[in-house]
This record gives C-alpha cells, structure tokens and sequence, in this order.
C-alpha cells in the first residue's frame, strides 16, 4: 500500500543519476513540470549513453552542461567526437522561427536545380549513346564498300607496278612485229590470227588490245573491235587513238545491215575524236581524222585548223608528205575548174605530182592524170602513197579503169 509520499531511496537515486541542471538564460520557467520531466528522462538516457561508451559527463568533468533556446539539451556533448568552436570564432546566426518558410523554399530550389542536372546528365549520357550507335552503324554499313575500295586499288597499283616490271620476250616482240607487217601489207586476217594468239596466252603485253582491235577493224569484225577497244580504255593503253578507232567503227555501223543504228554516226565519230584529242593533244592522228570528218560536213576553216595543229605535232617527214599535200589539195577544192591552174608536166615532187593529177582529173584528161600518179608513187614509199590518193578528192576517179591501179 502506498503513501502520497515518494520513497525516499527511490528519490536519492533519482537525484544521484539528475546532476543538478542549470535554468536556462532564455526565460523558459523552471516550475514547468513537461520540461522538467522531459529534460529528467533525456539526462538519464545520456548518462546510461556516456557509461556504456566510457565518455566523461558534465556532472564528472565539472563543467556546465550547455542548453539551446529552448531549454532542451544537445543530441550530444561537445567532447563526444565534435571539435569544439575556439571562442575567436564567428557566432553562428540561429535562424529565427519566422525564416522557417524561406527556408523551406531555397531547399525546395536547391533539389528542383539538381533535379534538372541529373535530367541534362542522363540527356548527354543517352546523346553519346546514340552517337556511339550511329558511328557502328556507319562502319558496319560502309566498312565492306571501304574495304573493298581499298582492295581495288590495291590490286591497281599492284597491276601498275607489275606492267613497270614486265618486258615484252624477244619471240614475242618478234611475232607482234610479224602481225603488224601483215598488216601493212592488207593481211589483216593473217594479222588479227597472230594477235589472238599472242593473246591467248595469257601474257601481259601493253597495247596488244588495241592492236586485236586494229586488226578487227581492217578485217571487218566490228563486234570484236569494240571489245577490244574498251579493254583498251579500260587498261588506260592508248586511250587516244582506242577513241579515235572507236570513231572509224561508228562510221562503218551504217553499212552493216544486221546492226540497228539511232542517231547519226558522223555526230558520233566527231564527239569521239574531240575526246580522243582531249586525251592525248600531242597526238596528231585524231587531229587529221577530224580535219576529214569535218571536211565531209562542209566545215572547211575548221578542218584546215586541224589538219595545221596536226602538222605542229608531226615530225617535218610526215608533215611534207601528208599535211602538206592535204592542204594543197584543199585549196584546189576551193576553186571553180575555170581558175585551176594549169597542170605541171613535170614535177619535182610529191605535191606537184598530186596536185597536176587532180588538175588533169577535174579537166577530164585521165591519161594525164595517169602518168602524173605515177610519177608520183615512184617519190615515196607505196604506203604513204596509197594514203595519200585515199584523198576525197581522188576516191570519187576510182571507179575509172585507167586509175585503178593508183586509187585503191
């Protein structure tokens, strides 16, 4: 049974555990009895935290235990693992009551911002992603069509080196030089049958493509001629004259009745042998084809500029057998047949002899005409004669039998 009195034991040890506390300076009233018991069970619960850890308490020490403004304790002393503030330094300012909503919303700021730079983070994070992605994506795709450019320039400059190396062998040279003088000599059968085999041989042989093609052309074989004249531009051999044979095929297409020609083929020739000029412009033989081809288009100024830069880029032999005798034959051709003037009987050379004859062929005198070619094939060699009467000038005489052994 209990009295209305506390038991006196009960209150010493009660006592012996409360140090005696200091009021605080804020104003708070002691005789408060909440507070009282509040700061009785917060000391006993230090006590039994600073025993258990073996801390020295205020009540050991001596020294006052400290109290905030609202006369409650501190969550721990300032000698458990806190550095004490030196007395030299700044007081803190103790934000008031009334702040607390301002500092509610600086926070609230403060993670708003540091949400949007994680957001701006992750953007850049999945953007490098993505690039990484577009970059694979872009080597898986063009890393074949890469490598396999690679791979044919590569076997390119290889084949250049390879031909740098390569000599023709002596037998072979010898049989190229035995096709080339069939030939000259019209056997362009017998020539195309040496190239051929030459060719099946597998062997690397510079022009012997466009010499095939030559050939073909002279033998009448148009098919074969084209192919070989684009192995020829292909292996990039001879590309200016490959062009300008190119354009004798498409002259002779219109005279083949088994092949279906669109457009006109003298368009055709001529575009081909300004390319074949732009290929090579020291060449001088597609210069002299499209000086004739021009000729027959009545475009007689162009023809004689051409047949002039042809004569530039020939050696002074060819330029007096061939330009020469062409432009004599041109300014004739300009003449009405009551101004030619009149036929030498006697000439000194070749061009006198050709010109007197086309004068004799103009005024009818074929027996004349006759002699004055033959004076004419004994000044040079036959070959150089023979395409040198393949003149337009001459060719539309051939028909006639006192001429036949000079205009073939």
């Amino acid at each position: 049974m209990s009295s209305g009195k506390e038991n006196p034991r009960k209150e010493r040890r009660r006592k012996e555990n409360s140090p005696e506390k200091k009021p605080p300076e804020s104003g708070v009233p002691e005789s408060s009895p909440d507070l009282q018991e509040k700061s009785a069970s917060h000391g006993n619960e230090k006590h039994f935290k600073a025993e258990n850890q073996s801390v020295p308490t205020a009540a050991d020490t001596g020294e006052p235990e400290e109290w905030d403004v609202l006369g409650r304790r501190p969550a721990f002393p300032s000698s458990v693992g806190i550095a004490e503030e030196s007395e030299d330094a700044p007081e803190k300012d103790v934000p008031s009551t009334g702040s607390g909503r301002s500092g509610k919303r600086r926070k609230k700021t403060q993670a708003s911002w540091t949400k949007r730079l994680q957001a701006f983070a992750s953007a850049r994070i999945r953007a490098y992603w993505v690039l990484a992605l577009v970059v694979l994506l872009l080597i898986f795709v063009t890393g074949p069509v890469y490598l396999s450019g690679m791979a044919a320039g590569k076997k390119r400059a290889d084949d250049e080196a390879l031909r740098e190396r390569l000599s023709i062998p002596p037998e072979i040279a010898v049989r190229i030089d035995e096709a080339l003088v069939k030939l000259r000599a019209g056997d362009a059968a017998g020539a195309l049958t040496i190239l051929q085999a030459i060719e099946a041989e597998k062997g690397f042989y510079p022009s012997l493509s466009y010499l095939v093609a030559l050939a073909a052309v002279q033998s009448g074989d148009v098919n074969l001629a084209e192919r070989k004249i684009a192995e020829t531009i292909v292996k990039r051999e001879r590309v200016s004259d490959a062009l300008a044979l190119q354009a004798v095929v498409e002259s002779m297409k219109p005279a083949d009745r088994t092949r279906a020609v669109m457009g006109d083929p003298k368009v055709r020739s001529e575009n081909l042998l300004r390319q074949a000029i732009l290929a090579d412009p020291a060449n001088a033989a597609p210069r002299f084809e499209l000086a004739t081809l021009l000729r027959y288009t009545n475009r007689r100024d162009e023809a004689r500029q051409e047949i002039l830069a042809a004569q530039a880029r020939l050696n002074p032999v060819d330029a007096h057998t061939v330009t020469e005798v062409t432009l004599a034959l041109m300014d004739l051709e300009d003449l009405p047949d009551d101004q030619l003037p009149a036929a030498s009987s006697a000439p000194r050379n070749l061009t006198e002899a050709l010109v007197a004859a086309n004068v004799a062929l103009r005024h009818g005198d074929f027996g004349t005409a006759a002699t004055l070619l033959k004076a004419g094939r004994d000044m040079i060699h036959p070959d150089i004669f023979y395409y040198l009467t393949s003149d337009p000038v001459f060719r539309r005489y051939r028909d006639r039998a006192e001429l036949a052994e000079f205009l073939q």
